[in-house]
């Protein structure tokens, strides 16, 4: 027997549907119709949903929530009573008990083939998709399409409807925030058309419930003077408390999408004062937007500018959808109604619309296919030498390119006799691998050997519907080629010489930096920074302070002493204003050498204007400068430090200056890594 669902492949909860006599029937998980995406290790056992859920107060360190906001990510490994889970590895047993569910749920046979279409954000990268057919695979599904989660909503919301409209879909779920512009035809060939693709696969719910966490560890700190923050804090079973607190975070956030007060109480929380600490708590709605008011707003400003990017004003929207849990916040519903001035509409169960319209593309896969017109989110390219520059983004295939999408590029070599070439795969916009993502590596042998320059080959890129690159190499003078099915290459790339980079050293030098000698630990890491870590005879470096005002130490140089002498001068003084900082840095990178430009920016408090200290770091970046943001200390919230920094793995957040060190080392690191070019 065979059968066909959708699986929307959830942050928090999955959701998986099969169109039954027209009918739509959804798998059940312990008498619910969702599934939370949370994984238990223990005792050699896996457990999913709601037993690892329970589990987790006693068990905290043995359980992985939200995993699929590091799919894709090589670097996200999670060790377990000695077994290691990457984000794929959590979602094949995700998807192994959906499947088991599925059989048992249905009453079908054991070796029914289950035919799946599976969801994923509209903003995921290439990378992440194939990822997820891996895991899909690997649980033993037929895996027939990868579609885009808005895509699969539109799908179940327009089945029954014949008007033409432009449909704006907000989709905010546990761990990925996206919004999608769709254009619905019923009566033309490709029914559902993508205009527009924006998000962040890094925002989600589970930013909510951080704030409202911090919030919680604040409250802690200023009745017991503990900082749970800290690992030292000497609190028995940390670990523990952190779970019972985000716990809390989690439900006081549901409630007050349905009401302005919510209240929790935690008892016995930890020991304390010859007692026992009980948490007890009150927060209104109105606190959890200020809490949040940079989640929002940033959620905001993608909204208006995937309208701008399409030329359309709100009034050319006819339909509204808000898909994910997330987006059943009264804020991100107010945010929506002012925008657009009207309501979204509400017709379907949104907690199961995805999965429903996943189903319904599974139901009829062959006709689907050619009714739904995606959009690439991400440009593709390789790594190429052009002129006496290296790792050069070449692109193949540019963002908002419909798919399936093919390209040819003409190439040669950059070193005289060659034999192979590497073809280094990238994923983003900037000019700059160093700046993009990674995606794979492939190799093609037993090229002419010539002077550089003379070998020509040929390069093709496809993308075909299910969002999977394909790539063929060619060398047109013999023959040989190479063709295949583009997966993540888990060995890195070649390391070659890396790229000049001018690298400003921002330091807080506010007043409380005189505490706990804060300022003395912060200068020995940047001297050990700018002797030991920095390559100078490459890059050049300049130190920055900031507090009142902004004052250049040294400008860009590659004398260690004069940077050293420089940190040395340093001194705590007045408050942190780190949008003037940030401001300044623009007239300081034109002073630069290099044409790569990274701040690294150290702070051990929150700034006084965060909003136009995030507006002025945006300008930065928006100039092409990298910007490494570095927390130091329970002041500094994660969130706001994310809003500077050019990307999350540029954001650190440290309990104390005495690991700074090694973060500048990480920051040095990735400094250094450019892939060998072609071309």
């Amino acid at each position: 027997m065979k059968i066909q669902v959708g699986i929307d492949l959830g942050t928090t909860n999955t959701v998986c549907c099969w169109i039954k006599d027209g009918k739509e029937q959804y798998v059940r998980f312990a008498g619910k119709d969702t599934l939370p995406s949370i994984l238990m290790y223990t005792n050699n056992q896996v457990f999913i949903g709601d037993v690892a859920k329970r589990r987790s107060i006693q068990n905290p360190d043995n359980f992985i929530r939200s995993a699929k906001t590091y799919m894709g990510d090589e670097s996200w490994v999670q060790e377990i009573d000695g077994r290691s889970f990457n984000a794929t590895d959590v979602a094949v047993e995700i998807l192994k008990y959906v499947r088991e569910q599925l059989i048992s749920s249905f009453h079908l046979d054991s070796d029914t083939e289950v035919e799946a279409v599976i969801t994923v954000p509209a903003y995921f990268k290439a990378k992440q998709r194939e990822e997820t057919k891996i895991a899909g695979e690997r649980a033993g599904l037929i895996v027939k399409s990868i579609i885009q989660e808005p895509v699969a909503a539109a799908l179940a919301d327009t089945a029954s409807r014949q008007e033409e409209e432009r449909i704006f879909v907000l989709d905010l779920g546990g761990g990925t925030f996206d919004v999608s512009i769709l254009n619905y035809s019923p009566d033309s060939q490709e029914s559902y058309s993508i205009e527009k693709i924006a998000g962040d696969s890094k925002l989600g719910g589970d930013n909510f419930d951080e704030e409202i966490k911090e919030w919680l560890f604040s409250k802690v700190a200023k009745e017991t003077g503990v900082n749970l923050r800290d690992d030292q804090c000497g609190i028995q079973e940390i670990n523990r408390v952190r779970e019972r607190i985000h716990r809390l975070a989690e439900e006081i956030k549901i409630d007050l999408s349905m009401k302005e007060v919510a209240a929790g109480n935690l008892a016995n929380l930890f020991a304390h004062d010859n007692g026992t600490y009980n948490l007890e708590v009150t927060m209104t709605r109105e606190e959890f937007e200020e809490e949040c008011s940079l989640l929002f707003k940033k959620i905001e400003r993608t909204m208006q500018r995937a309208l701008r990017d399409c030329s359309l004003e709100p009034d050319d929207i006819q339909r509204i959808l808000l898909v994910g849990g997330s987006s059943q916040i009264p804020k991100i519903k107010e945010i929506t109604k002012s925008l657009f001035d009207k309501d979204p509409h509400k017709e379907k169960d949104l907690s199961k619309i995805v999965a429903a319209g996943a189903a319904l593309y599974a139901s009829n896969h062959e006709g689907m296919v050619e009714k739904v017109a995606n959009i690439l989110p991400h440009s593709l390219g390789i790594e190429v030498t052009s002129g006496n520059e290296q790792g050069k983004m070449e692109i193949m295939l540019k963002r908002g390119s419909r798919y399936s999408t093919k390209k040819d590029k003409l190439f040669t070599t950059s070193e005289d006799y060659q034999d192979a070439i590497i073809i280094n795969i990238f994923e983003g916009e900037n000019d700059f691998t160093k700046d993009n993502e990674f995606f794979g590596s492939l190799i093609l042998d037993g090229i002419e050997k010539a002077e550089k320059g003379k070998p020509r080959i040929s390069i093709s890129f496809m993308f075909d519907n299910d969002g999977i690159l394909h790539v063929q190499a060619k060398d047109l003078n013999t023959n040989v080629e190479m063709n295949s099915q583009v997966k993540i290459d888990k060995q890195a790339p070649k390391v070659v010489a890396p790229t000049s980079t001018n690298i400003a050293l921002m330091i807080d030098t506010s007043g409380s930096m005189k505490k706990d000698g804060k300022m003395f630990k912060a200068q020995q890491a940047a001297k050990t920074l700018v002797t030991k870590q920095l390559d100078l005879s490459l890059h050049y470096a300049a130190i920055v302070s900031f507090a009142d005002g902004v004052k250049v130490e040294s400008n860009f140089t590659q004398n260690s002493q004069q940077l050293c002498d420089a940190i040395d001068r340093l001194t705590p003084r007045g408050g942190t204003h780190l949008q003037v900082a940030f401001r300044e840095m623009q007239e300081v990178f034109k002073k630069g050498v290099n044409s790569s430009n990274c701040a690294i920016m150290v702070t051990d408090g929150r700034t006084s204007h965060e909003k136009l200290a995030i507006q002025k770091a945006q300008e930065l970046k928006d100039q092409g400068v990298r910007i490494v943001a570095i927390g130091v200390g329970s002041d500094v919230k994660m969130n706001y430090l994310m809003g500077i920094a050019t990307e999350q793995s540029d954001c650190y957040t440290i309990a104390n200056m005495d690991e700074l060190t090694d973060i500048f080392a990480k920051v040095s690191s990735s400094l250094c890594v450019v892939k060998e070019a072609i071309g």
